[in-house]
This record gives C-alpha cells, sequence and structure tokens, in this order.
C-alpha cells in the first residue's frame, strides 16, 4: 500500500511539472 501511494504522488508531482512546462510555454508563445 505505501509503495503504491508513493507511487501515485509521484505521479502526481510529474504531472504538475508537466503542467507547469507547458503554461510556460504557451505563456511565452
Amino acid at each position: 500500500m505505501a509503495s503504491r501511494l508513493m507511487k501515485e504522488e509521484y505521479w502526481h508531482m510529474i504531472l504538475e511539472t508537466l503542467i507547469m512546462i507547458v503554461t510556460n510555454n504557451l505563456y511565452n508563445y
């Protein structure tokens, strides 16, 4: 269970960073 929870948190972190990068790229354009 703990490992699964950590995986989900890890994916949420990656998704947030990807969204930040995408929004930054959109603002740059």
